[in-house]
Order: structure tokens, then C-alpha cells, then sequence
């Protein structure tokens, strides 16, 4: 999320690893990596300008608390009662 920071697909864009200042390297998730494996060729030959994307995770992948919260943040969604993220960064609740 740094525009200093390259994301570094290895078969793409590997050299801009060994650029300055990339100290970091930063490598997108599995969803955008494969998409990107694709969209790549494109953008050479045609310019590719921007692509929307919707990919739908799973809240197990934060672990037993991301769990337990969404536990959580359903009791208190039909309760009517506020709720206050801990560990899950956004609710995905209206």
C-alpha cells in the first residue's frame, strides 16, 4: 500500500526487487497473483488501464479469533446492539 513499495510478481516484474528502495517486497494474495499472471500479457500488448475485482474471503483465514468475533458480531447485529471490531479490521455488517 506504499507507492514506494513495488508488488513483485516474480515472473512479471522480479527485477524491480533489486531496485532501490525496495527493502520490502511486498506480493499480492493467491486470488490477484493468478489473476494477474493473466492480466499481465494484456497489459503488454494492450494497454491493459485498470480491471475491477471482487474476491470473497474467508473470516476463518484470521485465525479462532476472527471466528469467535464474527460469532460475535452476529449475536449483536439481531440483538441491535453495537458492535466494536477487535480483530476483524472491517464488519461487513449493515
Amino acid at each position: 500500500m506504499n507507492p514506494d513499495v513495488p508488488l513483485i510478481l516474480p515472473e512479471i516484474n522480479g527485477n524491480d526487487a533489486l531496485n532501490p528502495p525496495c527493502n520490502i517486497i511486498a506480493n499480492p494474495n493467491c486470488s490477484t497473483i493468478v489473476t494477474l499472471m493473466g492480466l499481465a500479457p494484456l497489459h503488454q500488448a494492450f494497454g491493459l488501464k485498470g480491471i475491477i475485482a471482487s474476491t470473497y474471503q474467508a473470516v476463518s483465514g484470521s485465525g479462532a479469533q476472527g471466528i469467535i468475533e464474527l460469532e460475535e458480531q452476529i449475536r449483536a447485529l439481531v440483538a441491535g446492539k453495537p458492535n466494536k471490531p477487535k480483530c476483524l479490521p472491517s464488519p461487513n455488517c449493515p
